[in-house]
């Protein structure tokens, strides 16, 4: 996202992201541009649900953070499924 939103106050983010966070369901928010256009309601959401946050000043580094976060995720996987 560019973080410009018009939708809600970030106040009212407060109530799915608790949800999100009782339910286990971890969000991560990438921030990208080069203004600082709620930021930390971003930080806040991935902070609150356990998720990661980026924050990329161009979207032309975003496929590079797509292809690490994919590889993270799948080494968390296989890692959890050697546990069972």
């Amino acid at each position: 996202t560019d973080g410009d939103t018009n939708r809600s106050a970030p106040g009212e983010y407060r109530t799915l992201t608790r949800a999100l966070a009782a339910d286990r369901i971890p969000v991560t928010t990438i921030r990208i541009g080069d203004n600082t256009v709620n930021l930390r309601l971003l930080r806040d959401i991935s902070r609150a649900t356990g998720g990661e946050f980026h924050y990329l000043a161009n979207a032309r580094a975003l496929p590079e953070l797509m292809l690490r976060e994919t590889a993270r995720a799948l080494a968390a996987d296989a890692s959890a499924a050697q546990r069972f």
